[in-house]
């Protein structure tokens, strides 16, 4: 019976997939949560099509999708990847790109098949929306992930984007935030934008957190066996810490880890997973010698479990800005699904989490309060036994699929409506 059940919520064949368009600026080898919502799509009975940098991720993409669905997500990487890849770095170089040659932009999304089709448009990266903005056939669907363009940060490159963004907020029908702090930026943005260009706001803002999917991770126990013999090894004077900053350029919280750890005397070992950027080597460099550090580099989506596995503390280090007060990041539930107690700077998006699980320790922004936390779980098994018990049992409620198919309905239904 649950197996016919299963059956009927599935479509009955690949020709009954509504098709749906995926736009992102992303190298798709490295953007999870981009995997993580083409396979959302494809378990809802659509059929994407993902138009990406890079080549076809067929490797990645197996952890979250079988081999023969991750063949048929088709991927039109050519215009993308020398507009992303060897023109604008970033997001904001795109957009100063595309205003100075914007057929590019034009000719990349009037595609005569999606505008005849009138195909649903899910855009990953807000940096694209001023594209979007220009292809009126096709309904867009957008995902906000970066908090900084829309919580005030005063950079003359980041006003001009949200100028954009905010004049294409009104047609957009479904709105897709990270965490509940910046949702109420973006209302609160709508608000004073509706009243003061007299538009009415539509659409529905969502907020869905960027964490791993059920199976992304390997079960606790391959975790946990090592957690003990970790913390043990750090009482003797050999404890290990984790920084993580995943697809980020910037050095987030480090120059609070490095004051923190001018406190230690005895030599701690730090792992620091992400790009080598000059901001982190800077920071990197001013570490006390009594101290070892290894950069690992990149962490591709499959060696993440194993570099996860090596620390007994994680790191959820912010600074004190505006776009990290209304930040939820990634590597927060990453943590939680490698069974890993972390220390975590105390915004009101994590305070929230933490008060359903105590997988970790909030502090402010200060480096002897950081010292301190780690203090705390090295010195005691007692309380990293219990907030290691809290992971175990917090990873099999936040995942990606019980935040997401509440969304599924809501997709199908706009996306009929467009239809």
């Amino acid at each position: 019976m649950q197996k016919a059940a299963a059956s009927r919520s599935q479509p009955a064949d690949d020709q009954a997939r509504a098709p749906l368009l995926v736009l992102s600026g992303q190298d798709v080898y490295r953007e999870r949560r981009l995997l993580r919502w083409l396979c959302s799509f494809w378990q809802w009975g659509f059929a994407p099509v993902l138009l990406a940098p890079g080549k076809p991720a067929i490797r990645p993409a197996t952890q979250f999708l079988s081999p023969l669905i991750a063949r048929q997500i088709p991927l039109i990487p050519s215009a993308l990847h020398w507009l992303f890849l060897t023109q604008a770095r970033t997001a904001g170089g795109a957009i100063q790109f595309l205003q100075q040659n914007i057929e590019v932009g034009i000719r990349l999304l009037t595609l005569k098949v999606f505008r005849k089709w009138r195909v649903p448009l899910f855009v990953a990266d807000p940096g694209l929306l001023p594209i979007v903005a220009m292809t009126r056939n096709i309904l867009p669907i957008i995902a906000i992930d970066f908090p900084d363009w829309v919580s005030g940060v005063a950079h003359p490159r980041t006003r001009a984007i949200w100028a954009w963004i905010e004049n294409t907020l009104p047609q957009i029908p479904v709105r897709i935030t990270v965490s509940e702090p910046l949702r109420q930026i973006l209302a609160r943005r709508w608000y004073t934008s509706s009243k003061t260009n007299a538009q009415k706001k539509t659409g529905v803002d969502v907020v869905v957190p960027n964490m791993p999917m059920k199976k992304e991770f390997p079960d606790s126990e391959w975790f946990v066996s090592v957690r003990r013999s970790l913390w043990q090894r750090s009482a003797r004077g050999q404890a290990t810490l984790l920084y993580f900053s995943g697809f980020s350029e910037g050095a987030r919280g480090l120059k609070l880890l490095v004051q923190a750890l001018h406190r230690f005397k005895t030599p701690l070992r730090l792992y620091i997973g992400g790009q080598r950027t000059p901001a982190v080597m800077k920071w990197l460099a001013q570490v006390p010698n009594r101290h070892s550090v290894r950069h690992v580099g990149w962490v591709t989506p499959v060696r993440l479990p194993s570099f996860l596995r090596m620390g007994v503390i994680g790191l959820t280090l912010l600074d004190n800005l505006p776009n990290h007060w209304v930040s939820l990041s990634g590597k927060f539930f990453d943590y939680v699904h490698a069974c890993l107690p972390q220390v975590v700077i105390g915004y009101p998006a994590y305070r929230r989490y933490l008060k359903q699980f105590r997988v970790g320790i909030a502090i402010a922004p200060d480096p002897d309060q950081l010292a301190d936390a780690i203090l705390t779980l090295l010195s005691s098994w007692q309380v990293y036994e219990e907030h290691l018990d809290q992971t175990i049992r917090a990873r099999h409620h936040w995942t990606w699929e019980n935040h997401t198919t509440p969304l599924a309905n809501l997709l199908r239904q706009f996306i009929h409506q467009a239809m």
